[in-house]
């Protein structure tokens, strides 16, 4: 055990030594007063150990060892105060000591020795208390380093037990001997590790810390890591260095110079702001290094508050080679034993804070440039959105919130409803839909309910106008159950619906009209054959004058069966243009009757007719149209009654006077004239115009006027209105005198009608139309091939050689249609000319290809004979 503890205390010894070697480096180094007192502990422990007991007597040895306790209060008053008694009693204990050992020599007794051993047990005792205290208030490498100072004390206080001990039990002077020893060997062994550190120890405290402290931060978003730097930074200073107070100061600006307190262990200190000068702050900005001074040596600003606190500070950057943000200050009371470690640790957590505050910094510009970037992006969108919504005036595009009131209005809801955005914002949407806001609010919990909703209804323009729109609702939300508002999208259907009204009516129209054609195929067939028999009677008996007049009423009464057709597929069949020589006063007077009930009872129908009026040329049909459209248009301007007065009369009419565009020659008028509400300027000025109605939703198509106009227009003509508010409105057409005028003689075929020899192919399915036909055309001359229907009439012509010079055809028959017999026989005779006779004009005939629709060779039924004979020589004439 002696080998052990021989071979320990050279250990200790050896380390002792590069202790005294490595405290009188930094003494010299830095030749301040705490690296001396330091050089002075080690300096007594190694002349202690050097000087052995007996030399001198003992006497410079335990005057060492008495000195010690001194020594050490002296290290201890670098951060904290002793009581003034105590380092001078100290002092005192040793001198009185040490003359005592040279007073007494070995004569003294065992009591002294004991009573002076125990002395130096409490102060050393003391001593180490004070180490172990500031050991627990520190972190990092100075506590370490304290706590090694502390240990190695109360060894050395332990040490002077054992030898106090030894004194009164002279039995155990031998085994205090060698506890002694051990225990001298660990205290200097704690004393190289607390007063000259290894480096490499020291780094590895350094980093521990270093670790605790990023351990502590590592976890935080960078830029809540950012936030909190200097609050971490604050707590760190005063729990690793400092006793009293840390402040961190901060720029207010990346570009300014003056700093603010920003986080402080005193929240007193908070919000500080610090103008560095050549104070501490100053010097530690410009040199970006760490800097141990007094707190007199601060900004005059900072000294007044923190002289308080203590009488030492620390101050180090925080910043990085990229940025400054400011700088970091820990008060000591009294200072620290080990400056440089604190320094460095506050440097380094300095330089960690910075660094968190780079990145935060980074991680916040790139996340502003994205939300710019992203704002950017939004905002082209939105603009982009926006001009495509503008774009589109035919839909009212809005947004509302929860309570039906707007947010956003579009161009096209101006377009549509007249209103603008700024008229329109934060106003309720129901009066626009013509709804309280009750019934609104009604219809927008629908729309929450079903996910949409969709109305069609009255809508509300600016100018009190309504129109028909139709509106979808749907709800905005974020998610499930956040609802944030509506948005609506309306559209003006009054347009549409008018075209569909009118598609319904063409329609139904349309079904009337096959009807209609129906009837009217047969009923013409058997007009045909009345009319012709009559006429044929006629012939017979032209000098029988009682029988003569009876067949007449016949025929007159065939004819007004003929124009009851005719009138019954003008309101619902296409009509082929059939010009021809036309009396208007007769055609108003056989018109009268229908009109009556057309436009009811309450309404009286005067007919104002010249006799002897002059012939015009045109479609009886269409001139049928114009007087029903102005009658209707007159029944609709007098709902009360009234009275519609047709005049017809022959006129000179002069252009400029009377009619704008009318002949200013002989010619025809007819007038209607109504008692009705009338029309103001603006109206006329756009009666004739296609669509244009002042008639209410659904009861006008706007096309009445049109047609009168276009077809008085397609006649040669001209039309005038005149017309007031209340006064009634007159309608006065103007058409020429045609030359031609219409035959009279009834009973008999003119005198002059053309013969022929031709041969004829004659496809009639109504056999006394078929039968009247052969008769008539082999009374003038002509050889008859009679067929019921297509394939009869394929035969036939297959079956003979001689040549056909026209075809006379039915247009609908069984088996197949005229034009479709027409192409069949051009395959077998090409180029014989048709002529198609029919009932009524159908689509057939309208819009059917083939030779029909190049010749347009066309006979409406009921005809008369010399009508007939007239057209075939007109037809053949032309192929010869």
């Amino acid at each position: 055990m002696s080998e052990a503890t021989t071979v320990a205390s050279s250990v200790a010894i050896l380390l002792l030594l590069l202790t005294a070697v490595s405290s009188a480096k930094a003494a010299w180094r830095y030749r301040d007063a705490h690296h001396f007192n330091i050089l002075m502990v080690v300096a007594s422990h190694v002349a202690a150990n050097a000087v052995r007991p007996v030399l001198f007597g003992g006497l410079v040895h335990f005057g060492l060892l008495f000195v010690q306790p001194h020594l050490l209060f002296r290290l201890v008053q670098h951060f904290r105060d002793v009581p003034a008694i105590l380092r001078r009693g100290s002092l005192a204990f040793a001198i009185i000591g040490l003359l005592a050992y040279a007073v007494l020599g070995s004569a003294r007794p065992s009591w002294l020795r004991a009573l002076l051993m125990a002395s130096v047990a409490i102060l050393y005792a003391f001593a180490g208390a004070a180490f172990s205290q500031e050991g627990r208030r520190k972190a990092g490498v100075t506590a370490k380093r304290l706590r090694f100072a502390a240990l190695g004390t109360w060894i050395f206080a332990a040490l002077f037990v054992v030898n106090t001990t030894a004194t009164f039990v002279p039995a155990l002077s031998g085994p205090g001997y060698q506890v002694n020893r051990i225990l001298a060997a660990a205290a200097l062994t704690c004393y190289f590790l607390a007063f000259s550190t290894p480096r490499r120890l020291r780094a590895n405290w350094q980093r521990a810390e270093q670790a605790k402290y990023l351990t502590g931060v590592a976890a935080l978003d960078p830029v809540e890591r950012g936030h909190r730097a200097s609050d971490d930074l604050a707590f760190a200073g005063t729990r690793s260095v400092g006793n009293a107070v840390t402040l961190v100061a901060l720029r207010d600006a990346p570009h300014s110079t003056d700093l603010t307190v920003r986080s402080s262990s005193d929240p007193a200190l908070v919000g500080l702001r610090i103008r560095p000068t050549g104070g501490v702050f100053g010097r530690v900005s410009r040199t970006l290094t760490s800097i141990s001074d007094t707190a007199e040596a601060c900004e005059p600003e900072v000294a007044s508050r923190v002289r308080p606190y203590g009488t030492r500070v620390l101050a180090a950057p925080v910043a990085t080679t990229a940025n400054t943000w400011g700088v970091v200050l820990v008060v000591q009371r009294r200072g620290s034993l080990f400056p440089d470690d604190d320094l460095r640790l506050l440097a380094e957590l300095g330089s960690y804070a910075a660094t968190a505050l780079d990145h935060a910094h980074l991680i916040a510009e790139a996340r502003e440039r994205e939300r710019r970037a992203a704002d950017r992006r939004l905002r082209e969108a939105e603009s982009q959105m926006s001009m495509m919504l503008d774009s589109i005036k035919d839909y009212a595009m809005f947004v509302l919130d929860e309570h039906g009131r707007i947010v956003t209005w579009h161009l096209g809801a101006q377009h549509v409803f007249g209103y603008s955005s700024a008229e329109m914002a934060d106003q309720p949407a129901g009066p626009l839909f013509n709804m309280t806001d009750g019934e609104f609010a009604a219809l927008l919990v629908r729309a929450h309910d079903r996910g949409s909703h969709e109305r069609d209804g009255v809508c509300r323009r600016r100018d009190g106008g309504r129109f028909i729109g139709t509106t979808l609702i749907r709800p905005l939300e974020d998610d499930a159950d956040d609802l944030r508002g509506y948005v609506a999208v309306t559209r003006d259907v009054t347009e549409r619906r008018d075209l569909e009204a009118r598609l319904r009516q063409s329609q139904k129209m349309e079904a009337i009209g096959q009807l209609a054609g129906g009837i009217a195929h047969d009923f013409n067939n058997l007009l045909t054959a009345i009319l012709g028999y009559a006429e044929w009677l006629g012939h017979d008996l032209a000098g029988d004058e009682k029988h003569w007049t009876q067949i007449l009423e016949i025929q007159k009464a065939a004819e007004r069966a003929a124009g009851l057709t005719r009138q019954l597929l003008a309101f619902s069949r296409p009509q082929m243009l059939q010009p021809s020589i036309i009396d208007l006063s007769k055609l108003v007077s056989d018109l009268v009757p229908m009109l009556g009930r057309v436009i009811g009872e309450h309404i009286d129908i005067v007919a104002d007719v010249t006799p002897d009026l002059l012939p015009v040329l045109g479609d009886r049909s269409q001139v049928e149209q114009i007087i029903v459209n102005l009658a209707v248009n007159a029944r609709d301007a007098m709902p009360d009654g009234g009275r519609l007065t047709i005049r017809s009369s022959n006129v000179r009419v002069d252009g400029g006077a009377h009619a704008r565009g009318a002949p200013s020659e002989l010619g025809v008028m007819l007038e209607v004239v109504d008692t009705g509400i009338g029309m103001d300027p603006a109206t006329q000025a756009r009666i004739f115009e296609p669509f244009f109605t002042t008639k209410e939703h659904g009861r006008g198509s706007g096309l009445g006027l049109a047609t009168v106009y276009g077809i008085v227009k397609q006649m040669g003509g001209a039309v005038n209105v005149i017309s007031a508010p209340n006064q009634g409105t007159t309608f006065r057409l103007y058409f020429q005198e045609t030359q031609v005028r219409p035959e009279t003689a009834l009973g008999s075929l003119p005198a002059n009608t053309p013969r022929g020899c031709e041969t004829l192919l004659l496809v009639e399915d109504d056999q006394a139309v078929r039968t009247y036909l052969m008769r008539l055309l082999d009374s003038q001359g002509y050889q008859v091939i009679a067929a019921q229907h297509q394939a009869d009439a394929l035969d036939a012509v297959r079956g003979t050689r001689d040549p056909i010079h026209l075809v006379i055809t039915d247009v609908l028959m069984p088996g197949g249609t005229g034009p479709e017999l027409v192409r069949a026989l051009d395959q077998i005779r090409p180029g014989i000319p048709a002529l198609y006779i029919s009932g009524y004009a159908d689509d057939v005939i309208l819009k059917g290809p083939g030779p029909f629709a190049r010749d347009s060779h066309f006979l409406q039924k009921p005809f008369a004979a010399a009508d007939l004979m007239s057209r075939i020589r007109q037809i053949l004439s032309r192929t010869t």
